[in-house]
């Protein structure tokens, strides 16, 4: 189960991070900040229906994926 924490606290934090960089001042990357956006979603989701959210890191259990679709 541990290895499994660890691969989602990783990649959670890889795509937020990349969500984060992309700058939605256009179309396009609104589209690609989005596709970011229903990925973390999805983990997300994923982790609170098999009940190990509160094993991942702190700031993803804080983390709001619907932040990503403002403007910075």
């Amino acid at each position: 189960m541990e290895e499994i924490v660890n691969y989602l606290n990783d990649t959670i934090l890889i795509l937020i991070e990349n969500a984060q960089e992309i700058d939605i001042d256009k179309d396009f990357d609104k589209g690609i900040r989005f596709g970011y956006y229903s990925s973390i979603s999805l983990l997300l989701n994923q982790a609170d229906a098999f009940m190990i959210r509160d094993k991942l890191k702190k700031e993803i259990q804080d983390f709001v994926p619907e932040n990503l679709l403002q403007n910075n």
